[in-house]
């Protein structure tokens, strides 16, 4: 096994936390913005409360399911809540930079 195998499962899962962070923020963005609590998204999207909260602070893996849910519920694009309202680039390079 080289040096680079070695490093890349560490370094996908670098990157998926990222945007699990990433997704979660862009979610309670879109929320806040539109004056919903996380109570109030939890019941419209049919979604533990506790769960919505773990996802916005990306602590939780978000399923599809779960994630068009939410969409619905805020009546959002999907890919405003994926990519959000900044224009910041979701590089892998970011991750290199932040090591």
């Amino acid at each position: 096994m080289d040096e680079n195998s070695k490093i890349r499962p560490l370094y996908d899962r670098a990157y998926e936390l990222l945007l699990l962070k990433r997704v979660g923020k862009n979610i309670r963005d879109f929320r806040e913005k539109h004056n919903v609590t996380q109570r109030e998204l939890a019941k419209l999207a049919g979604l533990q409360a506790s769960y919505v909260n773990d996802i916005e602070k990306g602590r939780r893996n978000l399923s599809f399911r779960s994630f068009l849910k939410i969409c619905i519920a805020l009546d959002a694009r999907p890919e405003s809540l994926l990519i959000g309202t900044d224009r910041d680039s979701l590089s892998r390079s970011r991750i290199q930079e932040n090591s």
